[in-house]
């Protein structure tokens, strides 16, 4: 059987399996898509296996290897395309442990293809820092791919750093690389810049209450008669509602606030907006990377932001950083911010040659040096697969009693309240 084996030592054929929203975009599947972009620019053949057509993949066009990257599209990960790749990366969801994992596995043992896990955040790192934990159960597909990889990446050092300790039994002798997902240059250079009377303040953030952590609430807290006359830009992947919300339109509304909500922009309106911008406030309790502050940055826009290890990391001594406290006044620390001369082009380059897409796709060919300097793939043997398929059992088998109980409960309740 022909085998990556006989390729050669250079990294050559990726496959990227992911699932995709039929809508919007969500910050692993953007990780998704622009990483198979910047493996294109490298020369490398991309091949995304994917559940639907990314709704977002056309915001891509303009890089230049666009329409080399093959869109493999299997609703129910059952039909493997027919490529030959030496990687196969996992990009990982928060929901049940379904198909895709198995057959993302399967398929890489038979490519004999070294197999790499992308890891956003491992849930040792989020509930030690969000407001609202999440059950450990929704990275069961995470830990089963962990078991099979040759190399579990992350997104920056700090969050390497939790993956070992979360991930390190079960991934054996994987690597623990980690690579700075990069920015779209190249709807930077699109965008254009406007003059405006006001002061605009941007705010990329979420309302869900899944995502409380993201800093709506202290946003809300922010405004106050100081902003009067000034218009807030919020950049949101779905409509805005909910508490927060109300929150951040009454206390605009009070203060003499313009708000304007930007629901599923464009990636060229998203810079545009960016780059008109006085400032971005980034509040977020948890992050697993920090695009927006990046982003910004890359935009020429100061950034305040929560003092959070991996943002300091990222953007370094370019951001403004606050720590959250009752005792802090956020209306007082953004107007020192708005206060101070923006960021200067030697700043800007600081973070700019961390997260270029040139810097990512060489960054990654190493982690794949490293990867055939430590040997072959993991192969599975027999009791691993008889080990893989009871997984497989398990796990609907487990759904299955959940919707049994779920199920049981609902028919008690009709029974008392009769």
């Amino acid at each position: 059987m022909k085998n990556n084996l006989d390729k050669g030592n250079h990294l050559s054929d990726v496959v990227i399996v992911a699932r995709m929203p039929g809508t919007g975009i969500s910050g692993g599947r953007y990780h998704a898509l622009i990483m198979a972009e910047a493996l294109a620019e490298q020369g490398v053949d991309v091949c995304l296996w994917v559940d639907c057509y990314p709704s977002f993949f056309a915001e891509f066009s303009d890089f230049p290897c666009h329409d080399e990257i093959v869109l493999h599209v299997d609703p129910m990960f059952t039909n493997p395309p027919d490529v030959n790749p030496n990687l196969v990366v996992v990009v990982p969801h928060m929901t049940r442990l379904d198909k895709m994992y198995f057959s993302a596995i399967n398929f890489t043992q038979r490519k004999a293809a070294y197999l790499a896990l992308l890891n956003f955040e491992s849930p040792n790192w989020f509930n030690s820092l969000s407001p609202v934990p999440k059950k450990e159960c929704l990275w069961n597909g995470w830990r089963l791919c962990a078991r099979y990889a040759d190399a579990i990446i992350s997104s920056t050092k700090e969050s390497e750093k939790w993956a070992r300790r979360y991930y390190g039994r079960l991934a054996g002798n994987a690597l623990f690389p980690y690579l700075y997902p990069p920015v779209n240059e190249y709807a930077l250079q699109k965008s254009r810049t406007s003059d405006t009377s006001k002061v605009e303040i941007v705010c990329i953030t979420r309302f869900n209450q899944e995502s409380s952590h993201k800093g709506a609430k202290e946003l809300a807290e922010a405004i106050n008669e100081r902003w009067r006359g000034r218009k807030l830009n919020i950049i949101c992947g779905h409509p805005p509602e909910g508490v927060f919300w109300q929150q951040i339109l009454a206390v605009s509304k009070k203060h003499g606030v313009e708000v304007q909500s930007h629901c599923r922009v464009s990636e060229v309106t998203k810079f545009e907006l960016l780059r008109k911008a006085s400032l971005l406030v980034f509040f977020t309790q948890f992050e697993g990377y920090g695009y927006p502050p990046v982003e910004a940055i890359w935009s020429r826009t100061p950034v305040i932001c929560s003092d959070l290890p991996v943002l300091r990391e990222v953007i370094k001594g370019v951001g403004h950083y606050v720590t959250m406290s009752r005792d802090l006044d956020l209306g007082d620390e953004i107007e020192k911010v708005l206060e101070q001369q923006g960021i200067t082009l030697a700043e800007a380059q600081i973070v700019m040659q961390t997260t270029s897409i040139k810097a990512f796709g060489t960054k990654l060919g190493s982690v794949y040096d490293q990867l055939v300097k430590t040997g072959h793939p993991v192969v599975l043997n027999s009791n691993k697969t008889v080990t893989f398929k009871i997984c497989h059992a398990a796990s609907y088998l487990f759904q299955f009693c959940v919707m049994g109980c779920s199920c049981l409960r609902s028919l008690i309740k009709g029974t008392h309240d009769r």
